[in-house]
């Protein structure tokens, strides 16, 4: 949650204390709550995370990170799960995005729907002679050909990675890099920190607006 405050004064880049009254009254919150486990990000831990502890084993990928919305506040997300909870499968494959224009795809999947094409053709010739063969015939082509453009696109996919991904994961290393950096002084980690988190707030806007056009192109369809 976002509770403008923190309760120790290293919580806060640059390093301050704030209103005793203040963190005595969350800390007597959180007590009658029962939260007693709190995680936050690095630099100032304004947001941050508030679980109970007997719930606190049952939650995991927690994440503190940049949205694409206008705020100047990190979201934080984790998953709550339950012994009992079924288990849930990875769902359909989709074809990524990021290929749908790429090159290499395009023109595999040319050159393949080409000789696909060519096969069919043969095929309406054979069955004008009346030659069927049950073992190739419109529907094993396509399933065929369906397979081999999905594993080309598959294999393609573990290679190529959105550039907009690249650069924002590039900027998330230098960030760690900074803090971890015993050798610069507390101002220059916050003056290098905030230029890579505002151009980090760029890029997670382009990503946020790019999921909102994908959605929007879903829903149409």
């Amino acid at each position: 949650g976002d509770t403008n405050l923190v309760e120790d004064a290293i919580d806060r880049l640059p390093s301050h204390e704030d209103n005793n009254s203040a963190v005595e009254a969350f800390q007597d919150l959180k007590t009658y709550l029962g939260l007693p486990i709190a995680l936050g990000g690095s630099q100032s831990r304004i947001d941050k995370f508030l679980v109970k502890k007997d719930d606190f084993e049952h939650t995991f990928e927690w994440d503190i990170q940049t949205v694409g919305i206008g705020t100047d506040h990190r979201m934080i997300s984790l998953r709550l799960t339950t012994e009992r909870a079924p288990t849930i499968g990875h769902g359909r494959w989709v074809w990524p995005a990021h290929l749908i224009r790429n090159k290499d795809i395009t023109e595999y999947l040319n050159d393949e729907g080409l000789k696909l094409e060519a096969e069919l053709d043969a095929l309406e010739e054979d069955k004008a002679r009346g030659q069927w063969n049950p073992s190739r015939n419109a529907q094993t082509l396509w399933a065929s050909w369906k397979s081999r453009a999905g594993k080309k696109v598959r294999d393609k996919s573990r290679i190529v990675i959105p550039k907009l991904t690249e650069e924002i994961a590039e900027i998330k290393n230098k960030m760690d890099i900074i803090v971890n950096d015993k050798e610069l002084t507390e101002e220059e980690k916050t003056l290098s920190g905030a230029v890579l988190q505002e151009k980090l707030s760029k890029l997670e806007k382009q990503r946020h607006n790019g999921s909102r056009l994908s959605a929007q192109v879903r829903n149409r369809l």
